[in-house]
């Protein structure tokens, strides 16, 4: 039986070492088939649906590999398309793989938002996540401007009406990492044929906008999108569905990027070193596995590829688990720890390091 794990068409990952199977109580989870030694390499991925460094951020990680050097800022840059690396290989292959309608978006996109210069607060206060009828109203009435705005981009004699719509979209002030994180997952949909088949079966959130401002951030990115894109992007990539579907799976599915690779040190089994965060990304394939306080994986990020390795002897029928914070946990309560996970991730916390305090 083979040990290296296969993907399905879903990004479903598969082993000799494991299965994804439903669980009472979280929906699925991976299962070990057999003993797994401690130190075994379960899962090796790089393909991304989507993902965004932070505008803090534009300057000091490389857009390729995502390498970060303690703040410096990298001297390999394209500034028509907002991007930096630390190297001219990086560069080399991050041309040659971004297709060539995705590297004009880019340049069109920065265009836009150098126009539209606005201070943005990181700081989030409101919590209070919109309701499920809220966001397909908001979702409804951005498609009916998407419409106009469609109509009067392949129209030689397009009706006011249109041409209001285009102009409204592109007087928009979008928030710059919600725009190039959509943006990214329409470049991955050019780059990867079926991009949404390979997140279908991933968890997926009704209420994945932090509140009603996020909300309005990628009706705003979409329709941002439409006006200023060119067309051979815009149609058919450009879509509702693909944007609405990517942010569903985020919430529960989402990585951070951290300075410190998230690889622990020597004396840290979890990978979960505390580090600054610049970014995230989805990767579909490393999807499956569920939280826990005192994981038996440990995840470790070298450029684009995560790899997930047992970090102690597993027994078969036991429950493979990451952690899903950042390292902070260390110095928190157990009762911070939890409401952290339920606010961030939406599940009460019941591993058995919670459920032993």
């Amino acid at each position: 039986m083979s040990q290296s794990p296969r993907i399905t068409q879903n990004a479903r990952p598969s082993s000799g070492y494991f299965e994804v199977r439903s669980t009472a109580t979280s929906g699925r989870g991976v299962f070990a088939l057999t003993d797994i030694p401690a130190g075994t390499t379960l899962l090796e991925t790089s393909l991304i649906a989507a993902s965004t460094i932070y505008k803090p951020y534009a300057k000091e990680v490389c857009a390729q590999c995502f390498a970060y050097n303690r703040g410096i800022v990298w001297k390999v840059r394209d500034n028509a398309r907002n991007v930096v690396f630390c190297s001219d290989s990086c560069q080399e292959v991050w041309r040659a793989t971004t297709p060539a309608p995705a590297l004009v978006a880019r340049e069109e996109v920065q265009k836009f938002l150098q126009r539209r210069q606005k201070l943005w607060n990181a700081e989030i206060e409101d919590f209070n996540k919109p309701a499920a009828d809220q966001i397909d109203g908001a979702w409804a009435a951005a498609e009916e401007k998407a419409t106009l705005i469609r109509a009067a981009l392949s129209s030689t004699m397009p009706t006011k009406a249109q041409i209001k719509a285009l102009r409204q979209a592109q007087s928009l002030h979008p928030d710059p990492d919600t725009l190039w994180f959509l943006l990214d997952a329409v470049t991955q949909s050019l780059r990867q044929t079926g991009i949404l088949d390979l997140t279908a079966d991933l968890a997926a959130d009704p209420q994945p906008y932090i509140n009603a401002e996020d909300l309005g951030f990628h009706v705003d990115a979409y329709l941002a999108m439409l006006a200023v894109v060119p067309g051979d992007v815009v149609f058919p990539h450009v879509d509702r569905s693909l944007l609405r579907t990517i942010q569903s799976r985020t919430t529960h599915n989402s990585f951070g990027l951290r300075s410190l690779d998230e690889g622990g040190s020597a004396d840290d089994a979890t990978g979960t070193a505390g580090s600054e965060c610049f970014g995230f990304g989805v990767w579909p394939e490393a999807s499956y596995w569920n939280h826990s306080c005192a994981p038996n994986l440990k995840k470790q990020r070298t450029g684009r590829t995560w790899t997930f390795s047992t970090n102690r002897h597993i027994k078969a029928g036991e429950e493979l688990c990451i952690s899903y914070l950042g390292g902070d946990e260390r110095d928190m309560t157990t009762a911070a720890r939890k409401e952290k996970l339920r606010r961030i991730w939406g599940f009460e916390c019941a591993c058995e390091k919670c459920a032993g305090c």
